[in-house]
């Protein structure tokens, strides 16, 4: 997964002292804090062996989880989704050919996962900028063929004190705001749209 390129911050939204009620004052649990270190339980150390759904199982009772592999000349690749009373909300995205650090992302659409902040999926991108004030957001277009999970467009926000998670947004809530490889989007601009996913990407610099 590619990583983004932090750009300007949300200079209008202006420091608060308070807190959103949509926010969260105390941090997560252990088990559902997204953060640089991982996605709860899934961190850089985990080893998924042979059996990926088999392992997550045993990391996170009460999921279920389904692997979904991609496997050609070129490319080895998991989709494993995670689901937990009928709902999925994790997906995870392993690269078999990466077997010290397969995992490439970790995307969290069940709200009950959350920064230390209180930012989980459901919440808006000005919630986003009221909990990280260094808040920057992007849409990139990209080229399907040079990626082997087919990704045409991602649209996002990321902020430097989360180096390694960004908010993913509905691309076609991003539609209007350029055809260009990159084009930076200012959060207020965009403020009520939906986060549908708080993303985990390890490699991301």
């Amino acid at each position: 997964m590619r990583a983004a390129i932090v750009l300007v911050g949300l200079a209008a939204c202006g420091a608060r002292d308070h807190r959103s009620s949509r926010l969260r004052s105390e941090p997560s649990r252990p088990e559902v804090l997204v953060s640089d270190a991982g996605v709860g339980r899934i961190t850089r150390g985990v080893q998924f062996g042979a059996d990926p759904t088999g392992r997550l199982v045993a990391l996170m009772p009460g999921w279920t989880f389904t692997d979904e592999r991609d496997t050609a000349e070129d490319h080895d690749v998991s989709i494993v989704t995670g689901s937990r009373d009928g709902t999925t909300g994790l997906t995870i995205v392993l690269n078999h050919y990466l077997e010290s650090q397969p995992i490439v992302t970790v995307s969290a659409s069940d709200p009950s996962f959350q920064t230390a902040r209180g930012l989980a999926a459901g919440m808006t991108v000005g919630d986003a900028a009221e909990a990280y004030p260094t808040l920057a957001c992007r849409l990139e277009i990209y080229d399907p063929d040079m990626d082997v999970l087919r990704v045409e467009r991602r649209c996002f926000c990321e902020t430097p004190e989360l180096a390694h998670v960004s908010f993913a947004l509905a691309p076609s809530d991003c539609a209007a705001k350029g055809e260009a490889a990159v084009t930076p989007i200012q959060p207020v601009a965009i403020a009520a749209t939906v986060i549908t996913a708080l993303e985990w990407i390890p490699t991301a610099p």
